[in-house]
């Protein structure tokens, strides 16, 4: 049991120099060597060329007004004004703090109120939430645009700043004290609670980046670069990690590839184009270049090395990664900002590549000793404790905050990193737990009380708990554990949706939301959050307030149970690609029922859409796969870029080659990732079910072996479903899901129809023919066709109600579900229901669905509605509008109608005073309608909205309005009559009341259904023989044709022998005329 220090030799740092200063000494000799590369412009600067303009910034800043003492915020993405203006200030004794462009106003006010910020450097894409986190800092003097161009007059320009003085110029400089002065304050969790701003003196970044210069004494077992390196990464400038990679890499002479941001297409095309030869990157960016079938695409032969943070990496995943991208230098780092940043460094040998899960082994000049953190014991080799770090660059405490600094600083110049880990007789460490309350999401620091705070806002909420839940892809993802208020009810969707408006994309609620009706406590009464609820929550649910004598009793009654249960519950895989809120959630709800019937569920959502977080359900076990999908690719579509294009459908050639792509890029990802199938086998599923979007899910089941499994559908019967399970569809009378016929159609109708179900087969069938050769050139010619796989389907569960659908030919294997995914409502919020109640003659709601956004709306579009609204006095209107507070001169002069960023849809149409509904169209949202008695005015956006409302049409409870018709006009009269017509809301309640009194209920079909496939799994005796049938044989056309080919002789003979008859009688009578 010993304090371990590091073996290399440390040349001690500079103690009388300025960390700019520094830093330009040190690049002065690399003279006209490229030291960026700028592709958004293809701009080279030298490292002359840096010193150069560092100088002249300096020197425009000072002319600004910017002096010692004066904090600056940045809030920009990666560019080299990032790296310049970063020094130029320091120069000048100003502190610099970086702040994640990613940060909401609220999270950009925490920050720079803290550190006092008095200037703000931004870019013009973020101004609008600079703009109004500076409502809320009164420190600030001035905003700075970096974009010399811009059209924002308002603000001044980081171009002007630098013309302000001349080449070659430099500031008057301050004295510096480089052990007193900060240099920056970065924002760091710690180990425990809200982010706090961390101060690093000039010395202390100095110390760090000469430990790293040391390297150059480690007699080759540390890996070095030098000019002829080309370095690029998808770290971020503002992260410590960022900033002091780039500058140690800069000090040895290596040019930088700027990246501003990981889109894997752009990323792989970088590297080849300029022949990079070192990466910095984060573990999911290495899985990755590991698995994905992109990689091979592009020619990677320049890469080196790869340096790794945030995070270890598995030695599977490091040695697939070395073996395909032909390289050995996998770097492992570890560090802390309050480090100054790194502490261990793994070398470049082979025992190194041995030693898996290691952070490698300590930096020059650091010491570390392993702390039990029960008994405070110094301790051993191979013994975990927590790590605790002695080294020059550790930072001077944290920003205002003398309690948090007190519990990380301990006496003698020791630093608690928080992480639980240990050392083994090679003095390697390994880093395998944290003490700390800190969740990890793809690298990113979240820290729970911060997610915490946030949730305790919320009107409904009692007390809170965020833990992070394992993801084999993002590493953690937070989950919230919520009690709620006496009397208050709240949805998982209203409090995801509530903390997503407040936090970073990374922190919000992907990992779910739980109601719980306490939350575990200490002995002292204390909550417990952190490491501790990571194991504790999952159990506490049901047991909270029990005496633990009672709480072992308890759940030894339910192990003994779970015996009998496990003997007839199954293994369920549910198959949910990640691509639309109302599909996710059709599935999750299946996986709900499921697990309340005792079964063993797990959801795998393959992400394609990546701006969608939920996961569906809010109880059965979660596997989120990342398809590494560009976000630009969905983004094209319709769909996402204007729902309310009144020439474009989802049909369209456009949005049908994006969902084309998206469906065969996703598939290729999951079938080519060798780790991600091996952890879907190792279930060892009974059954599975999917939504039948194409038809990959069918051969991963083939290769999972997995012996049933069932088709859905979050929508009505699908003609892909109907031909699966050879479910007769005369078009005469059955209308295409994509159309907007009932089953009366006329002859153009009709005609429309067969043309309509004929293109959607065609496209279906390319996408067939792609995916059966996609799997083919993975696993073997001899791969059975996927569409014979998908025909093996035991049932499908289909989201439509058979008292509302259309009446149509089905099979036995149809099950009709519809009305799954509608939770029984609740009580509205106390404000809620104040207003709902204080409607004069009712309350209309409005809501386009999660989709399509009411702030896409074109603007004489949201006019036409409001001047409706108008024309209604009496009545409230509730319209779901995705930026409430934006747009306010537009609502200013309407009283009756209040926007809400978030509605609880079923609750409101549920409560007696909400009396119409204008909608979408969408699926679950008729459902929904349909269920609580309410009539609607229905405006079909995309997709099977327009069959929904055509449905709700023939139902006699919705009134139609063309989205290419939408006006004043037409809104109004569509309002009046489903308000002035009382049939709308007796036809919709007569259908509620049909539902709700079903003989067999939605969920006790999935149960039993899936119950049934896995037992016997074989269904073919209920296969329909037409399925398989020609079209000729089908329709019996070789038997009618023969038979209409000699109707058609015989009356040809008949008619030629009368006709033959006809003259000779007519001659006959002729030649008996003449005689006489």
């Amino acid at each position: 049991m010993t304090t371990i220090r590091s073996s290399f030799k440390c040349v001690p740092a500079p103690e009388n120099v300025s960390l700019p200063d520094y830093f330009l000494q040190e690049i002065e000799t690399f003279g006209d060597s490229p030291a960026f590369i700028w592709p958004k412009t293809e701009e080279i600067i030298t490292f002359a060329d840096l010193r150069v303009k560092i100088k002249q910034l300096c020197a425009g800043l000072q002319i600004l007004g910017l002096k010692k003492g004066d904090v600056c915020g940045t809030y920009m993405g990666n560019n080299p004004e990032f790296v310049m203006l970063f020094l130029a200030a320091q120069r000048l004794g100003v502190v610099v703090t970086t702040c994640n462009p990613a940060y909401t106003p609220e999270e950009i006010v925490h920050q720079f109120s803290d550190s006092r910020v008095s200037y703000i450097f931004t870019e013009e894409e973020y101004i609008q939430r600079v703009e109004q986190a500076k409502a809320s800092l009164p420190t600030v003097k001035k905003i700075i645009l970096l974009e010399s161009d811009s059209e924002n007059r308002k603000y001044e320009t980081l171009q002007n700043i630098w013309n302000s003085a001349k080449p070659g110029d430099d500031a008057i400089l301050p004295q510096i004290h480089p052990k007193e002065d900060l240099a920056f304050i970065l924002y760091s969790s710690g180990t425990t609670g809200l982010p706090k701003g961390v101060m690093t003196s000039h010395y202390g970044f100095i110390a760090n980046l000469h430990t790293i210069k040391s390297l150059e004494y480690a007699n080759g077992e540390m890996l070095l670069l030098d000019k002829n390196d080309t370095v690029m990464g998808v770290l971020p400038f503002f992260h410590a990690g960022g900033i002091i990679t780039i500058l140690f890499m800069l000090l040895q002479g290596a040019k930088i590839v700027i990246n501003t941001r990981f889109e894997p297409q752009e990323f792989l095309a970088m590297i080849q184009k300029y022949k990079v030869t070192t990466l910095n990157l984060v573990p999911p960016v290495i899985v990755f270049l590991a698995k994905s079938p992109l990689v091979d695409k592009y020619d990677l032969k320049s890469l080196k090395n790869i340096y790794i943070g945030a995070a270890p990496v598995p030695m599977a995943v490091a040695d697939e990664a070395r073996k395909r991208l032909n390289i050995h230098n996998l770097i492992q780092l570890f560090g802390m900002t309050e480090l100054g940043i790194i502490a261990f460094m793994s070398p470049v040998t082979a025992q190194s590549r041995r030693k898996d899960g290691t952070c490698g082994v300590l930096m020059p000049g650091l010491e570390c000793k392993v702390i039990d953190p029960v008994s405070g014991v110094l301790c051993g080799p191979m013994d975990d404790g927590e790590l605790w770090i002695k080294s020059p660059s550790v930072m001077k405490g944290y920003l205002r905050n003398p309690v948090a600094t007190k519990e990380t600083l301990m006496p003698g110049g020791w630093l608690r990193t928080g992480d639980i880990g240990h050392y083994d007789k090679d003095h390697y460490f390994f880093i395998i737990d944290r003490l700390k309350e800190l969740i990890k999401v793809r690298g990113w620091q979240v820290a729970p009380a911060e997610i915490e705070a946030v949730l305790l806002r919320h009107k409904s909420i009692a007390d809170c708990s965020v833990i992070g839940i394992p993801d084999l892809y993002s590493g953690e993802l937070p989950r919230a554990y919520i009690v709620l208020k006496a009397g208050e009810n709240a949805s998982t969707e209203e409090i995801a949706e509530f903390v997503k408006g407040h936090v970073s994309s990374y922190k919000q609620l992907a990992g779910g939301v739980e109601f719980v009706t306490d939350l575990p406590k200490t002995a002292s009464g204390k909550k417990i959050t952190g490491r501790q609820g990571r194991t504790v929550t999952h159990i506490y649910k049901s047991t909270v307030g029990r005496p633990w004598s009672k709480m072992v009793l308890y759940y030894c009654l339910i192990a003994f149970l779970a015996l009998f249960a496990a003997c007839d519950s199954y293994k369920v895989l549910v198959y949910s690609p990640a691509m639309g809120h109302s599909h996710v959630n059709f599935l999750g709800k299946i996986a709900d029922t499921l697990l309340d019937a005792g079964h063993e569920v797990l959801v795998f959502l393959p992400v394609m859409d990546p701006e969608l977080l939920t996961n569906g359900t809010n109880r059965a076990k979660v596997l989120r796969f990342e398809t590494g999908m560009d976000p630009s690719i969905l983004n094209g579509h319709s769909l996402k870029t204007d729902p309310f294009d009144e020439k474009r459908d989802i049909q369209d050639d456009g949005n049908l080659e994006i969902f084309t792509k998206i469906m065969m890029d996703s598939c290729e990802a999951q079938i080519s990732n060798k780790e991600l199938m091996k952890t879907l086998a190792d279930y060892h599923f009974d059954v599975a079910i999917t939504e039948v979007f194409d038809y990959c899910a069918f051969g991963m089941f083939k290769l999972l072996n997995i012996p049933s499994h069932i088709s859905a559908c979050a929508a009505p019967l699908t003609d892909t479903i109907g031909d699966l399970f050879g479910v007769p569809e005369p078009l005469s009378y059955v209308p295409s899901l994509f159309g907007s016929f009932t089953d009366e159609m006329g002859y153009i109708d009709r005609a429309t129809n067969v043309f309509m179900s004929q293109f959607w087969r065609h496209s279906l069938r390319n996408l067939l023919d792609k995916q059966n050769q996609l799997f083919q050139r993975y696993h073997g010619s001899d791969f059975p066709c996927l569409e014979t796989l998908a025909k093996k389907s035991g049932v499908a569960f289909i989201n439509a109600n058979e008292f509302v659908e259309f009446p149509r030919p089905v099979t036995h294997r149809i099950i009709y579900v519809g009305g799954i995914g509608v939770p029984k409502p609740k009580p509205l919020p106390k404000d809620l229901e104040d207003l709902v109640r204080s409607a004069k003659k009712g309350v209309i709601l409005l809501s386009f669905g999660s989709i399509a956004k009411s702030i896409l709306l074109p603007s004489e579009k949201k006019m036409a509605i409001l001047n409706t609204f108008a024309s209604f006095p009496e009545y409230t209107f509730i319209w779901k509008y995705e930026l409430p507070d934006g747009e306010k001169e537009l609502f200013s002069n309407y009283s009756n109608v209040h926007r809400m960023k978030w509605v609880p849809q079923v609750d409101l149409l549920n409560h007696p005073n909400v009396i119409a509904f204008i909608t979408h169209g969408g699926a679950n949202s008729m459902t929904e309608a349909i269920q609580s008695g309410t009539p609607t005015v229905a405006i079909p956006l995309l997709g099977d909205q327009a069959h929904n409302v055509a449905v709700g049409v023939k139902r006699g409870v919705s009134v139609l309005v063309l989205k290419q018709n939408l006006n004043a006009e037409t809104l109004t009269t569509a309002l009046r009559e489903v308000l002035n017509n009382k049939m709308y809301g007796v036809n919709a309640k007569r259908l509620a009341e049909m539902i709700e009194k079903k003989p067999v209920k939605p969920k006790e079909m999935i149960v039993k259904w899936t119950e049934f496939v896995a037992e016997f799994q074989d269904l073919s005796n209920l296969d329909i023989a037409g399925r398989d049938l020609s079209f000729i044989t089908y329709f019996c056309i070789d038997i009618f044709a023969p038979a209409i080919v000699l109707l058609i002789a015989v009356v040809a003979v008949v008619m030629k022998f009368v006709t033959v008859l006809g003259r000779k009688a007519s001659g006959m009578f002729a030649t008996k005329q003449k005689q006489s």
